[in-house]
């Protein structure tokens, strides 16, 4: 990373501890054990790398379960953000919403979901971003702080399905079954 001033991070934490699939699965073990889990703290190997490296901009990613996440009694997405908004001494970021135009110490937690469908993507994926300005750049741009609203990403105004996205595409067909029959027997064509 020698020389690289300006470079954007983006990432997320494995999420199977945060994700409501994941900690159902979980039921059956005792709370202390799940409480115990380091796949709770999964998310400090992205702080390190930002500590070491210093990137100007970072987006991190997870599923909405992290919102309700608990760990000894206390919601885990509060003690992420303090930590991201503060990795280091002498290191902090402006964390922002990419829906919702206000400062992180206004946003409600469900701030941070972005609903993929309404965004023109074909997807129904609910997933919680946090974008990261590194403060001294957001100090020097005061359009960051005075104007949140331009980081803010457009409703799409009409659903895009995966109907619509992969119309035009071509048939999967005989030619295509044939080739994959003989890749998967060891034949080469």
């Amino acid at each position: 990373m020698e020389g690289v001033d300006e470079w954007v991070l983006i990432g997320g934490p494995p999420c199977q501890a945060y994700s409501v699939a994941g900690r159902a699965r979980r039921t059956r073990e005792s709370q202390e054990k799940f409480e115990s889990d380091e796949k709770h703290f999964l998310y400090k190997e992205y702080l390190r790398i930002i500590r070491e490296f210093k990137p100007t901009i970072f987006v991190m990613e997870n599923v909405k379960g992290i919102l309700s996440s608990k760990h000894s009694g206390s919601h885990i997405f509060q003690q992420i953000l303090d930590d991201l908004s503060t990795p280091a001494e002498n290191l902090s970021y402006n964390i922002r919403s990419l829906v919702v135009p206000k400062d992180v110490e206004k946003l409600d937690p469900h701030d941070f979901v972005i609903q993929a469908e309404r965004h023109g993507l074909p997807q129904a994926r609910h997933r919680v971003i946090l974008l990261g300005v590194r403060s001294d750049v957001a100090s020097s741009c005061p359009a960051l702080l005075e104007r949140p609203q331009t980081l803010v990403m457009e409703t799409s105004q009409k659903i895009f399905t995966v109907q619509q996205a992969l119309s035009g595409l071509p048939q999967y067909g005989a030619k295509f079954q044939r080739v994959e029959t003989l890749s998967r027997h060891g034949s080469q064509l």
